[in-house]
């Protein structure tokens, strides 16, 4: 069963959502499979979701057992720790901010809400259809940051990350069909740019930290990782995602999870 998971609201406020939520679900007919949680906020107003609350978003992720999970920042102003929230849940999470214009409607326990919410469930519904992971084998699950995309190609990340109208979502998938056709080397997976294979085949070893189980969503199999090596055999040197560079030897490979990190 899917979930919406609104972060950033107070208390009151994230009730009176989910009040909302349950009184109006039936006349807009909401999809029944859905579902509306909260992680609330110790601050007394809205406002945008502080860092300080994103390990608790996390926490409640890790503990849910949804099929997936979408999680909403409540946005009520620009600030500084916007993008550090993001940085915090985008990689691992389906994130899109909750626009301020529409914490009005929560304020006044407005049925309008359950119209804004019906859009979002629309266009992420599509999403985990048509982008969303649903095995080891999707390019999203590589890591942006290390593997050398062709330049018709580095948007594929940007793309699927985007929210806000559902139309976007033909030009994700295309993005997707590109980069196959382009990295997809059949026998190995993924190459590169720098013709470093990506494997994901090896064998299955060592359990990541909580946050790194996870990507867009997708519960990552415990010790899944890439065995990179290159094309000729030869040495190469890569940095990972830590900023500390290794080599490789000729003829060796390296293990690098989905997020840039050494196993």
């Amino acid at each position: 069963m899917p979930v919406l998971i609104i972060a950033g609201l107070p208390r009151s406020l994230a009730e009176r959502a989910k009040a909302v939520w349950r009184d109006f679900r039936s006349e807009y007919r909401l999809p029944a499979d859905w579902e509306l949680d909260s992680v609330d906020t110790h601050k007394k107003s809205p406002t945008t979701l502080p860092a300080a609350d994103v390990l608790r978003v996390c926490q409640r992720v890790f503990e849910s057992t949804k099929s997936h999970i979408v999680v909403i920042g409540v946005r009520a102003r620009e600030s500084d720790n916007q993008r550090q929230s993001e940085q915090y849940i985008l990689p691992f999470f389906r994130f899109r901010w909750f626009d301020n214009k529409f914490l009005h409607m929560i304020y006044e326990s407005d049925p309008a809400l359950v119209t804004v919410l019906s859009e979002i469930i629309q266009e992420e519904a599509c999403w985990c259809q048509e982008v969303k992971p649903r095995n080891c084998h999707h390019p999203l699950l590589l890591p942006k940051d290390i593997f050398s995309s062709q330049r018709e190609c580095q948007g594929l990340w940007k793309a699927c990350e985007a929210y806000g109208d559902i139309n976007n979502i033909d030009g994700a998938v295309k993005s997707i069909e590109l980069f196959k056709r382009t990295h997809d080397d059949k026998e190995h997976s993924w190459i590169d740019s720098k013709k470093r294979f990506f494997d994901p085949n090896g064998a299955l070893h060592g359990k990541a930290p909580n946050q790194y189980q996870w990507k867009y969503s997708f519960r990552l199999p415990d010790g899944f990782h890439y065995d990179i090596s290159h094309e000729s055999q030869q040495a190469f040197r890569m940095t990972d995602a830590d900023g500390k560079e290794h080599t490789v030897l000729q003829g060796g490979h390296l293990n690098l999870d989905p997020h840039g990190r050494v196993r």
